[in-house]
């Protein structure tokens, strides 16, 4: 345990090797630069002084700093976040290719693949949801429990660096003598895992292909399956963590969908990895999937081929009732959210009404009608089929005639596929005294993906419109940005911060 600046504590695990390329001290505070070469540590910056100290940690593959919070790093590209935040630079070579900040609650995850796919463009997810496997870790568990324990009989060595008044406290623990000769306590046995540096067995990929192979498609959806090791804890594809998988099922199942994002045409690469309980990670199987253009156009054609035979046109009209306006009367699909649907009625005509809604501003005698279907008005609903039926009656209550058309808002380039969110709260700052809470709210029927906080919301399901989430709240606010994409395109985003007072 190394303690900085008497509030500030660094610890490291037997494998870690470091290098202090700076240390500095003065009436602002202290700065420390870490170099790292191998192992674990975790960070405890207090930020609540007049006095705030700045850390960078150097991996080679990652720059990071931070003047307050809880996190851990694992080298040379992991980065756990549990209080305050930390702002990252992924490098590849002596280039940034590309910084993010992660907060509360999220996991930084990167290696050279990723770093070099970044420097040529490509898309790759590098922050996620903090993973219980992490949490489940010997390194995690021990190091809270240092946080409760006191009174620990410490064996401390003070280093002085006279220029610049530095002090750096190492604090080695005793061992722990307390075991019987016939057996361990359990604070061995948590040693014993912790030393477990040993990898479960690559995973096998038994569907579509095998390990290696590159499969091309005949269909814009495939499950991708096969077999983990008994040690297995859980399983990532492609940085994303198996939702369904049970720890120390020997299966894992993967669907690879275009309508979820992550299936693109062309070359798709899945990496599989195996993650035992002690966080030790596989060797990755990989399988190509491709799907061509043509598969894809020939899927379009058959949704539209399905939708038109599905959905027979409601246009039309009886009894002298006609719809003149929009388009005519015909069934329209568009992008606009707004419309003044006009007509005509034969006279005699004593009530008009549009579905269930009778006509405040006709009178009798009238022989033209209008309704307003407006999204603000609720009279629209955005990213789905609206049909109009209006119906003419006479003075006996009796139906002259009808007319009907359908208004199909299939937007996304407008900003009306962006996510709404309705719970806890519209807009400002919401209060709470719980730490957990479930957030949620509406979307356009359209988009394919929802992610909060640069996490992939994977419990969404394309086209229902709705999309909720539980998280956890740390002490003061909490931010959560939601954003909407449409096949990969970013259709807008939504914020909502909530303020949990513990």
């Amino acid at each position: 345990t190394l303690s900085f600046f008497e509030k500030d504590i660094v610890r490291l695990d037997k494998s870690t090797e470091v290098s202090f390329a700076a240390l500095s001290r003065d009436a602002v505070g202290g700065q420390a630069t870490i170099e790292v070469k191998d192992g674990n540590l975790w960070f405890v910056i207090d930020k609540s002084g007049s006095v705030i100290s700045e850390f960078t940690i150097e991996t080679g593959l990652l720059r990071l700093k931070s003047n307050g919070g809880i996190f851990a790093v694992t080298y040379p590209g992991m980065v756990y976040v549990l209080e305050g935040s930390v702002k990252a630079d992924i490098f590849h070579g002596n280039r940034i290719v590309k910084s993010a900040t992660i907060g509360v609650g999220q996991e930084l995850i990167v290696d050279d693949d990723i770093a070099a796919n970044l420097s040529e463009g490509l898309h790759e997810e590098t922050v996620f949801a903090l993973d219980d496997t992490f949490k489940s870790s010997n390194w995690y568990r021990w190091n809270q429990q240092q946080t409760e324990v006191s009174g620990t009989e410490t064996e401390e060595v003070l280093l002085e660096n006279e220029e610049d008044g530095v002090e750096i406290i190492i604090k080695e623990e005793e061992e722990d003598s307390s075991a019987g000769e016939e057996g361990t306590t359990e604070k061995e046995s948590e040693k014993a895992d912790e030393d477990d540096r040993e990898p479960p067995a690559i995973p096998q990929i038994e569907e579509p292909g095998n390990n290696g192979d590159s499969v091309t498609l005949d269909k814009v959806e495939q499950d991708i399956k096969g077999s983990v090791s008994s040690d297995t804890e859980a399983v990532i594809v492609n940085d994303y963590r198996l939702s369904l998988y049970v720890p120390g099922s020997k299966t894992f199942k993967y669907t690879a969908k275009v309508v979820f994002g992550n299936l693109k045409i062309g070359s798709n690469e899945f990496k599989v990895i195996a993650v035992d309980k002690a966080g030790n990670k596989s060797q990755a199987a990989t399988i190509t999937l491709i799907l061509p253009q043509e598969v894809y156009d020939k899927n379009k054609a058959e949704e539209k081929t399905s939708d038109d035979t599905s959905s027979v046109s409601t246009a039309g009209s009886t009894g002298g009732v006609k719809i003149t306006s929009p388009n005519n009367g015909e069934n329209l699909t568009t992008s606009e959210t707004s419309f003044e649907i006009k007509g005509e009625v034969p006279a005699g005509t004593v009530r008009v009404v549009v579905n269930d809604y009778t006509l405040q501003g006709f009178s009798e005698g009238d022989t033209a009608f209008l309704y307003r279907a407006n999204s603000t008005l609720g009279t629209l609903k955005i990213g789905a089929l609206n049909t109009y039926k209006v119906t003419a009656y006479d003075k006996d209550d009796g139906v002259i005639g009808t007319a009907s058309m359908t208004i199909d808002v299939e937007s996304g380039t407008n900003g009306e596929g962006a996510p709404k969110i309705t719970i806890p709260a519209v807009s400002g700052i919401y209060e709470t005294t719980l730490n957990q809470i479930v957030i949620g709210g509406t979307v356009g029927k359209w988009i394919t993906r929802i992610i909060i906080n640069e996490v992939n919301l994977t419990e969404y399901i394309p086209g229902s419109e709705e999309w909720k989430k539980t998280v956890e709240l740390q002490p003061g606010e909490n931010t959560f940005r939601v954003c909407a994409e449409k096949e990969g395109a970013e259709q807008g985003c939504s914020t909502i911060t909530v303020d949990y007072q513990n």
